[in-house]
C-alpha cells in the first residue's frame, strides 16, 4: 500500500499538481492516492524524484508474518 495521500500532505502538493508533472491522469492519481490501484514501480520511482522523498516513505509494507500471528 503507498502512502501517497499522506506524502502528498506533507509535501503541499495536490493530486492534480502531481498527475500534470508525471503525465497521468487526475483519476489515475486519485486511485492510487485512497488505494484502489497501485503505480507501476518506474512510476513509484517518478513520483519520489518529484515529491524529493525515499521510496520508503511512500510505501508502507505489512509483516504478512506479524499478521498471521494477531489471528
Amino acid at each position: 500500500m503507498i502512502r501517497l495521500k499522506q506524502v502528498l500532505k506533507e509535501k503541499q502538493m495536490t493530486q492534480r499538481e502531481l498527475s500534470f508533472r508525471i503525465k497521468k491522469s487526475t483519476i489515475t492519481v486519485s486511485s492510487w492516492a485512497n488505494g484502489k490501484s497501485t503505480p507501476s514501480i518506474e512510476v513509484l520511482i517518478e513520483i519520489c524524484r518529484i515529491l524529493k522523498c525515499e521510496i520508503g516513505e511512500l510505501i508502507e509494507i505489512k509483516d504478512k508474518k506479524n499478521v498471521r500471528n494477531k489471528k
